[in-house]
């Protein structure tokens, strides 16, 4: 069945179009478009409340195009990296723990372990703080 844009004027088969619309497809993308941009702040509570809800959907996608993307996932990485070494040298320092000459980072722990590892981190931050403090008062 061949269908008119009534944005554009675009004719074409209704594969082209939204199904039970007069707009097609390339339209409703621009639409969209413009309204996150002019929207972000409702934008982005819309997409905090859906990863909220849907943790291992997002998880998985996530997953997913990390596998089939690997080189542009590694360039991103690298690329971050780049743009943020001093922090991530501090997510490092603050994120790693040793126990026993083992070496951990938090995300990737044991699970029985995350509770102790965690501790151990607010422990030393909290103690840094405090040092800080410490030096700053007494110069």
């Amino acid at each position: 069945m061949i269908k008119t844009c009534t944005k554009c004027g675009f004719i074409g088969d209704d594969v082209k179009f939204r199904k039970g619309k007069n707009v097609c497809k390339k339209c409703i993308a621009e639409y969209n478009k413009q309204y996150c941009e002019n929207n972000k702040e409702k934008y982005a509570e819309y997409k905090k409340k859906y990863y909220e809800n849907n943790k291992e959907r997002c998880a998985e996608r996530e997953k997913q195009w990390r596998e089939n993307n690997k080189e542009r996932y590694a360039e991103r990485q690298k690329q971050y990296y780049e743009n943020n070494k001093e922090k991530c040298s501090e997510y490092k320092k603050q994120n790693v723990i040793t126990i026993n000459n083992e070496t951990f980072r938090f995300n990737t722990a044991p699970e029985e372990l995350k509770p102790y590892i965690n501790f151990l981190i607010k422990e030393r931050t909290l103690k840094n703080i405090i040092k800080k403090y410490k030096q700053e008062k007494f110069k």
